[in-house]
């Protein structure tokens, strides 16, 4: 947790081939903590922009970290704290996972 209170920003550039979600998110989600994330097609990349958490940016490209990284100190996003944690909250997965378990039967 130490780890997440001294940023101005976390960034998580995976390489193209990164296309799961990353446990990093949610840690920095947690102490309200913009995000600067490079990664294949994915959950990772979809969580990024559709919370406006931080920037996506091109993978396995240095050039995109550097103005990435501008882009968030110039203009930093207005991310959507709340509404990601709701959504993602152990009770809004546990939802989902009953849903499926008894629309099985």
């Amino acid at each position: 947790g130490n780890l997440f209170v001294a940023p101005d920003a976390v960034l998580m550039t995976y390489s193209g081939t990164f296309r799961s979600a990353s446990g990093v998110l949610n840690a920095a989600v947690h102490y309200e903590i913009p995000c600067l994330v490079s990664c294949g097609a994915g959950p990772l990349r979809t969580q990024t922009e559709r919370y406006a958490l931080g920037y996506w940016i091109q993978p396995d490209n240095r050039t995109a970290i550097v103005e990435g990284l501008r882009s968030l100190r110039a203009a930093p996003t207005n991310p959507r704290w709340n509404e990601y944690k709701q959504d993602n909250s152990w009770t809004a997965n546990a939802h989902l996972v009953a849903a499926q378990l008894f629309s099985m039967q």
